[in-house]
């Protein structure tokens, strides 16, 4: 049985391992995640290095407030590319993976299947995010009544209810009821209950280190969260309902 922090722990590697460009992403640091590693070799590159790190406990009513901190390091070679823009690359896609708002749109009339890693818009708004996830649960695109979910990664303003959805100039579907926003520390299917296992993640700051040697010009980005999680007193396994003390 994995406590409530190596669960989290597994869903920010199972999260990390998603940055690559054929998910939206800038850059491949996601291709290989290495967990409690402090350096990687060549043949290894891309790759992000996860560290969970200390916690602090602030007892409240039955139970116990956790904020853990997490570092990450991502490695990669920038080879021609100048480093600097390589390095802010990889920055932003961390952030965007571990931070950026998630959607869930439940959608009907579905005419084709979109891309993963493709932005889906809204023909009549600025509504934009990226899409992460495809749930078809009815229907046939060849038909053009598919049903089913997107998840996205959000990107601009908000999408409401019978929303057309293009992907470039090419119409998707329509959405049907309003967004769902959800939490990858929390959430991996909208039709299953799960246990809240993160209240919230912050990112707190970074520093880049870059490393000109002959046959690497390797870069490396540092970045620290904040995690903020609930366990009950004496049971790192549960969170359950939390009860006054008196």
């Amino acid at each position: 049985m994995d406590t409530i922090r190596e669960k989290i722990n597994k869903q920010i590697v199972s999260i990390l391992s998603t940055i690559t460009p054929a998910n939206g992403y800038n850059t491949s640091i996601g291709s290989t995640v290495i967990r409690g590693r402090t350096d990687a070799t060549i043949s290894e590159l891309p790759c992000t290095l996860v560290f969970p790190g200390t916690e602090s406990v602030e007892k409240i009513y039955s139970g116990n407030r956790v904020t853990m901190q997490l570092s990450l390091a991502s490695l990669l070679q920038y080879k021609t590319h100048n480093p600097s823009i390589e390095a802010e690359k990889a920055l932003g896609d961390i952030i965007a993976a571990l931070t950026s708002q998630r959607i869930w749109l439940s959608f009907t009339d579905g005419i084709k299947i979109p891309t993963i890693g493709k932005h889906l818009c809204c023909q009549h708004s600025f509504a934009c995010g990226v899409l992460e996830r495809i749930d078809h649960q009815a229907g046939h695109w060849e038909n053009e009544d598919a049903t089913g979910g997107f998840q996205l990664r959000l990107l601009n303003d908000d999408f409401d209810s019978g929303s057309i959805l293009n992907e470039g100039r090419e119409t998707i579907a329509q959405t049907t009821g309003e967004m769902q926003k959800i939490d990858l520390l929390t959430w991996t299917d909208p039709t299953v209950s799960n246990d809240n296992y993160a209240d919230e993640i912050n990112y707190v700051d970074s520093n880049v280190d870059i490393f000109p040697d002959p046959g690497e010009n390797t870069v490396k980005i540092s970045a620290r969260f904040i995690i903020t999680y609930t366990t009950l007193v004496g049971n790192p396994y549960y969170q359950g309902e939390l009860h006054y003390d008196a």
